[in-house]
């Protein structure tokens, strides 16, 4: 019984200390935070310049994006929104809150606020909401996988 209970008081410490343990080996290195935060510079960037082409090669071939502006699916799609968008002369800025490693370490998910102001849009002038990426490693790069770019706005009815 002894026995029994010892065993049952190790499985039960290995599974309480187990999320501690992972989350310890699961760190995004230096150099991983700074290649992504790069990709945001860049991203920024392109995207205020409207240089589409050069936002959607920050994004995998197959990348998915969802936005106001509806989805897309593929570097082909998300680029031809871009230059949509582009038109009405965006101007954005973007603050990390965090990323996390997702398990395995091949990915990583980041997130945090936007603002944008739009020069030529004719709905609205100025935007704001959250944001949040799916970044894997394509060959050596990070590469954005999804993207979501949710807006905030007033509550259903209100006005």
């Amino acid at each position: 019984m002894r026995h029994i209970l010892g065993t049952v008081v190790v499985v039960l410490a290995a599974i309480a200390f187990a999320p501690t343990v992972q989350a310890q080996s699961q760190q995004i290195s230096s150099a991983d935070r700074q290649a992504i935060e790069q990709i945001d510079r860049k991203w920024i960037e392109m995207e205020n310049k409207g240089e589409a082409k050069g936002t959607s090669s920050l994004f995998t071939k197959d990348a998915l994006q969802i936005s106001v502006n509806g989805l897309r699916r593929g570097a082909t799609e998300i680029e031809r929104q871009l230059e949509n968008v582009q038109k009405m002369g965006v101007s954005i800025k973007m603050r990390s809150t965090d990323m996390m490693p997702v398990p395995g370490g091949l990915a990583v998910i980041e997130y945090g606020t936007y603002e944008v102001t739009y020069t030529n849009n004719p709905t609205t002038t100025n935007a704001h909401g959250n944001w949040m990426r799916l970044f894997v490693k394509d060959g050596s790069e990070w590469k954005i996988q999804a993207q979501d770019l949710t807006r905030e706005g007033p509550p259903s009815g209100s006005k």
